[in-house]
């Protein structure tokens, strides 16, 4: 006698269910989904609860069902690895290092902002220019282009003193009295993230180690044509339950 497929498939789909309700109540569907896919997981975690729960009724009230196969018992096998991946292996969490090799050629470019995009900063810029000594309401992609880019500094209305405020983690860069704050940007999943940078002027204090997450203040100075954030503070923090920032359209 063989084994009854249907027990089989309600077990792979409770598992299942199990996995997407983990990623939805625990938080950690930004790390695996992105933001514009988050959504699978409270659909999948109904979903297949449901369709897990019927095939189990089915089970326990002794419905026949046809036998599994060796061919249908590899493929439910093969259901599994994902999950299997997820739980047997590491999570590797993208830190400095990371940052450093994707730096290259992967980082973000104020260009790719778009016009929404630089609309948005611009009014947020803009309305904190007008409070003196206030921190400017700008986003950490945003603030990671002007860092780099003084015509889309130009562009969102941000000047010299403007003071910001903002959470990365370090990225030394060998110097004592600068280092990079990153984050990392993601559009889908955490699969195609790219870093952002500030460059930070550590203002005489030591600076913390690689990785090490930041809450950083201080105001704007611009060298060479570039901004960096010459820091009035630099607070020792805990890693935001979401490490990633994403583009706010």
């Amino acid at each position: 006698m063989g084994i009854s497929a249907r027990p089989v498939r309600a077990v792979i789909l409770f598992v299942w269910a199990g996995f997407f309700l983990t990623l939805w109540l625990g938080g950690e569907a930004d790390r695996y989904l992105g933001p514009r896919t988050t959504w699978v997981a409270p659909f999948g975690a109904l979903t297949l609860s449901l369709a897990a729960i019927g095939y189990g009724l089915l089970t326990l009230r002794g419905a026949s069902g046809s036998r599994l196969t060796r061919f249908e018992a590899i493929g439910h096998f093969v259901l599994l690895v994902p999950i299997l991946a997820v739980v047997l292996v590491p999570r590797a969490e993208l830190g400095a290092q990371a940052a450093r090799k994707k730096d290259t050629n992967r980082s973000l470019a104020a260009v790719q902002l778009g016009p929404a995009k630089k609309a948005a900063a611009k009014a947020a810029a803009a309305a904190a220019a007008q409070q003196k000594n206030e921190i400017a309401k700008i986003d950490f992609v945003s603030l990671a282009s002007v860092t780099t880019d003084p015509g889309y500094a130009r562009d969102i209305g941000v000047q010299p003193r403007t003071r910001v405020r903002f959470v990365g983690f370090v990225v030394r860069t060998g110097r004592s009295d600068r280092f990079r704050l990153a984050r990392f940007l993601i559009s889908c999943c955490a699969a195609d993230a790219v870093p952002v940078f500030i460059d930070v002027k550590a203002g005489g204090e030591p600076i913390p180690p690689d990785n090490a997450w930041l809450e950083v203040t201080g105001g704007l100075v611009q060298e060479r044509g570039a901004f960096l954030v010459a820091a009035e503070s630099l607070k020792r923090v805990d890693a935001p339950s979401n490490p990633y920032v994403t583009m706010k359209w």
